[in-house]
């Protein structure tokens, strides 16, 4: 047997010290550990590339200096070993000792630590994807089967021999042959002089590499173990394949993409981004706003879209509220997607309404507005789930500037919908991601009372580090937890610019952002070393010209045509005419920036004139909203349009401006050019027009033109124009003449033939009205007097201005009125101005007057004069006290002697017993439902003295069978009655039928009030029962008497539960002996009235 391995061993021995097999066996060595070493600089690189991103973040920089500690230690001892292996054949055999002892080093203080640290990156971390780590398992795992053959036939060797001693001359040969490279011959007889040191020296160094080379094997046993670990986990399948299906789909193919075809697609399915309220900052908890889910924004980027939100706050009075928005950005448009209001009722409690009107919130006090762009990055090597990005904008003075905005965006995961914050803390079912509606607070669990919300609290929300757990030992994952925002492009630009696309060039080619900073010999200087760069178009579409014609700068424009024109391979014509994904050319583009330079530049290079057979004209979109005249001008003299094919392009609507004197240029310029002019359109120029105030540059001029064209157009006999016409003159008169006080603008009206005045006294009260409201009050007495000369024509031919005659006395009335009233003097300069005018007493008589309209406008004298006059009077004198103009007494005296003087001149209008109730009623639903007029002290006075001692009981209970009172009007009423506590005892003690009447018309009570203001209602409402009913005793079943059933609502329940436990409680109790004493006191004198009648 030993004879065999003997034959076996001398065989491999002989084999292996053939001169260029030891060649061959030292230069795979050096390869190997080359490779090695190479790969571990690879694993490093490729680490110090990790992004952050959703999930995973960038690997830690102490991971990292420990990494590249272990490869610099490597790397020294690999170099170490490369010097030995390549001396190993010129020196002696002790090298081989050497060499193993370094490679033990190696091994346990550099490439063990490395594979640990890999391997746990690996288990914690599988994002990171680097072939060094295939490349250097494979490089390490050859070596040790190399190294490992060699100690292999080494010991074969050595165990094949029965006495070192006896054999010590052939292995001294072998040896030397084997680890020296077989010296020379020549050598032998001093090799045989020096035998007997070998010798002993062989044996001590045998038995110390034995053990040397059982720790060598040791060593690289663990090693492959720890490779063979980190390949089970480099094959196995892992969450950072998702980069890769976002490469298999083109941009057509990714509008099929969802969410779920992504790996473990929880991960961001179940993840909200809330914003968190800055006002809290200081607060011990914070508060939060749910913006959008993540789910959305990885969809929109699937269809090349993107989303932005915006939270506008405003201060409406004392009323603060949030206006929320979200408006998706496509290729080539933009779409409102949702739009909310929020009450802030409190610090913590909030409540959804309908938004104002556009008209109506352009006059709300602006506090601030946050816009919120967010942006998709799909996944990549770099980042395996992608990343979301979001840049905060702000409005400065009507500008987007993009600039740092602190705010705080946080992921949670969306099992907040399973909890209540008032309710209830447990979980109620498992809910998707469907029952998410964006917007600021929107999950039903948060609902309260009467549907109002409140803020997610922090208590309230789950963080996403309990969702992301990465690798396969569930590791918390380290990555922001939340959106990443973007380094902010310090750049100014309009609203009507688009935002996006300058987000978007954020992860493009440098040349865009310096074509669009306006810097033409940065721009030079590019384009001159790639010239390529010239027609680059980014993801937009949009090319270096596009963004050189959007910074404004002609230099930039120039360069870049001149760039074009330089590339023989191109038509710089079709270049210049290419279009980006939004349909704009760089002409257009240079139109919105009112750079005529630049844009007389494109002319000259070819840019596209001939419109004649295009559906719509941008270049001329862009010019008329812009206010530049000299640049429109030459837009609509440059290009070839057919504006027959045009028709549904608004350009006389687009030319409206602020300042209306560059509108009546534009209007001018397409006059001339023919452009369709529909009456339509004139129709609704003239009504975006008399909205604006008269204050707007340009107005008058802008109107009278307005109107003259119209005219030499169509005709002032056509209905159309001659209401339009009617318009502009009332607004001449309405708010034109007080603002400039005086009558120049009717004049020129009326010398153009363009005048035509109100025709009825309604309409005129309705104008003149406001004459004398602060606004545009008229304070000197000269010209006030003025103003109502000028009205009636005095001294002046022709008397046009009010051509009634019959009606010039009434309207001179209501002139008086609205300039002059409170004062005492009002009277005596209305006479003063009729018989200026030439009218006797008679034909001046406010009860002929009031009369002559009625038969005209079949309107009673007492409803024209109690719905539209006195509440104009009352109106004025009530503002007047309140501005401290007026003592409240001196007011008072003036309303005495305007009822006075009106019922002295008018018996129609003094109030009579009969139906007096009725009146009362109609006179409180002429004021507006939110108008505190009714509760006012002059109001309580006039209601006092003229209409509450007509009223009588019996004539209420008479009429209450058959009442001829509106619903309407009814419910005006008690709004106004329930609102004004005061007002409704005033009226209660007058007539508890009367206040009853009010009182149990509870599905018209007003939801605003407090519940202890409707205890007080529900106690005057059983005292006015037990008046009305001439009892004491209150029934027990009163709540069956009184009318609240059948009432069909929620909010009507709500008040029968309030009614029924009030009723209890009332009942248990004993009654204030002031209740009960003013109910007998009244009783009792109403009755001794009846019995002396």
């Amino acid at each position: 047997m030993n004879q065999q391995i003997n034959q076996q061993s001398s065989i491999l021995i002989k084999y292996l010290i053939k001169p260029w097999i030891l060649i061959f066996n030292i230069c795979i060595t050096l390869i190997l550990l080359l490779c090695n070493t190479l790969s571990s600089w690879i694993i490093v690189n490729d680490l110090n590339q990790q992004l952050p991103g959703l999930v995973y973040d960038q690997i830690s920089n102490i991971m990292i200096h420990s990494i590249i500690l272990f490869n610099i230690i490597e790397l020294t001892l690999n170099l170490i070993e490369f010097l030995l292996w390549f001396n190993i054949i010129r020196n002696k055999f002790t090298l081989w000792l050497l060499i193993d002892c370094i490679t033990i080093i190696n091994i346990l203080i550099a490439e063990l630590p490395l594979m640990i640290l890999y391997t746990y990156l690996y288990t914690c971390q599988e994002s990171i994807i680097s072939i060094g780590y295939l490349i250097k398992g494979i490089c390490i795992i050859l070596l040790i089967c190399l190294r490992l053959l060699i100690c292999f036939i080494s010991y074969i060797h050595m165990k094949s021999n029965d006495s070192y001693m006896k054999s010590i001359n052939s292995m001294m040969k072998e040896s030397q042959y084997l680890l020296s490279h077989c010296h020379d011959d020549n050598n032998k007889q001093s090799n045989q002089i020096n035998n007997q040191n070998l010798e002993e020296n062989f044996i001590w160094k045998q038995k110390y590499w034995l053990h040397i080379r059982i720790l060598l094997c040791f060593s690289c046993f663990c090693l492959f173990i720890i490779i063979c670990i980190l390949f089970n986990f480099f094959f196995h399948p892992s969450i950072y394949t998702t980069y890769l299906l976002w490469n298999q789909f083109n941009n057509h193919q990714q509008q099929s993409l969802l969410l779920y075809h992504l790996p473990n697609h929880s991960y961001l399915n179940n993840v909200e981004i809330f914003l968190k309220d800055p006002s809290s900052n200081h607060s011990h908890q914070s508060k939060w706003y749910h913006l959008i889910s993540l789910k959305q924004i990885i969809h929109l980027k699937s269809i090349n879209a993107n989303e932005s939100v915006t939270l506008t706050f405003y201060l409406n009075g004392r009323k603060k509220f949030i206006e929320y928005k979200q408006t998706i950005y496509y290729q080539n448009y933009s779409k409102e997607h949702s739009s909310s209001c929020w009450q802030i009722l409190n610090q913590d409690l909030y409540k959804e309404f309908i938004c104002p009107p556009l008209s109506i919130i352009h006059m709300i006090k602006l506090i601030h507005r946050i816009k919120i762009d967010f942006i998709y990055i799909v996944p990549s090597k770099r980042q395996p789930f992608g990343m979301v990005l979001y840049n905060v904008t702000r409005v400065i003075s009507n500008r987007y500037k993009f600039r740092e905005h602190e705010l705080t965006l946080k992921y949670f995961q969306n099992t907040i919908v399973h909890f209540s914050s008032k309710k209830t803390t447990e979980l109620q079912g498992n809910h998707d991601h469907d029952e998410w509606s964006s917007g600021p607070f929107r999950s039903n669990n948060l609902e309260i009372d009467d549907h109002q919300y409140t803020k997610y609290r922090s208590s309230d929300l789950v963080p996403v580090k309990e969702l992301w757990k990465t690798g396969i030992a569930k590791c918390q994952s380290t990555a922001p937890i939340g959106p990443q925002k973007i380094h902010p492009v310090v750049i100014e630009c309009n609203l009507s610019n688009n935002i996006h696309a300058l987000l978007a060039m954020e992860f493009a080619h440098t040349i865009f952002r310096v074509a669009l900073s306006g810097d033409p010999s940065m721009l030079l200087q590019i384009l001159s070393g790639d010239r390529g760069l010239a027609n680059l178009p980014d993801f937009d579409g949009n090319m270096p010209l596009h963004f050189a014609a959007m910074s404004g700068s002609w230099e930039c424009v120039k360069i870049c045509i001149s760039a074009l024109q330089a590339r023989k391979d191109l038509d710089c014509a079709t270049e210049v005419q290419r279009k980006n994904f939004m349909g704009k050319d760089a002409l257009t583009i240079s139109v919105e920036k009112s750079d005529y330079e630049s844009f007389n530049l494109l002319i000259s290079a070819g840019a596209e004139t001939d419109y004649r057979c295009a559906d719509d004209v941008p270049p001329l979109v862009a010019a008329l909203s812009q206010d530049n005249v000299k640049l429109t001008a030459n837009v609509l003299d440059a290009l070839d349009i057919n504006f027959l094919r045009l028709r549904r392009d608004r350009y006389w609507i687009l030319a409206l401006h602020t300042d209306l004197s560059i509108s009546l240029a534009y209007f001018k310029l397409l006059k001339a050019h023919a452009v369709p002019y529909m009456l339509s359109e004139f129709e609704e120029i003239c009504a975006i027009v008399l909205e604006k105030e008269p204050s707007i540059i340009g107005i008058e001029e802008f109107l009278i033109y307005l109107g003259s064209d119209a005219v030499e157009r169509w005709s002032i006999h056509q209905e159309e124009v001659s209401l339009c016409l009617m318009r502009i003159s009332s607004y001449f008169l309405r708010k034109v003449v007080p603002f400039s006080q005086n009558f120049s603008c009717i004049h020129r009206l009326q010398k153009l033939g363009l005048y035509t005045p109100p025709s009825s006294a309604r309409t005129w009260l309705q104008v003149l009205s406001q004459w004398g409201f602060p606004r545009i009050c008229i304070e000197q007495p000269e010209v006030q007097k003025q103003l109502i000369w000028n009205l009636a024509d005095i001294d002046r031919s022709p008397k046009n201005t009010v051509p009634d005659r019959c009606l010039l006395p009434l309207v001179l009335y209501f002139a008086v009125l609205a300039l002059r009233f409170p004062y005492t003097d009002w009277i005596d300069c209305w006479r003063e101005v009729c018989s200026k005018a030439k009218f006797n007493e008679h034909e001046y008589n406010l009860g002929t007057l009031l009369e002559l309209h009625s038969v005209r406008q079949s309107k009673s004298v007492f409803d024209f004069f109690w719905h539209n006059i006195f509440t104009f009077a009352i109106s004025r004198a009530v503002l007047y006290t309140n501005l401290k103009l007026f003592p409240l007494n001196d007011t008072q005296w003036s309303m005495d002697k305007f009822l006075n003087h009106a019922y002295r001149e008018c018996q129609l209008l003094q109030p009579l017993p009969p139906g007096n109730h009725e009146k009362l009623i109609y006179l409180l639903s002429y004021f507006p439902a939110s108008n505190n007029i009714t509760g006012h002290e002059i109001f309580m006075s006039i209601v006092y003295q003229h209409f509450l001692p007509l009223i009588s009981d019996d004539d209420i209970e008479c009429s209450s069978s058959c009442s001829n009172v509106n619903p309407n009007v009814l419910m005006t009423a008690t709004v106004h009655v329930l609102h004004q506590y005061c007002l409704l005892n005033l009226i209660v003690n007058f007539s508890a039928k009367l206040g009853l009447k009010f009182l149990s018309n509870i599905k018209d009570w007003p939801r605003s009030i407090s519940t202890d203001y409707k205890i007080k209602l529900f106690n005057i409402l059983i005292a006015c029962y037990v008046e009305s009913s001439r009892h004491t005793k209150v029934p027990r079943n009163i709540s069956q008497i009184l009318p609240l059933r059948q009432m069909g609502c929620d909010h009507s329940s709500y008040l029968n539960n309030l009614v029924n436990d009030w009723l209890s409680k009332w009942l248990s109790e004993p009654k204030r002996l002031s209740l009960w004493s003013k109910v007998t006191i009244r009783t009792c004198l109403r009755r001794s009235t009846r019995s002396t009648l």
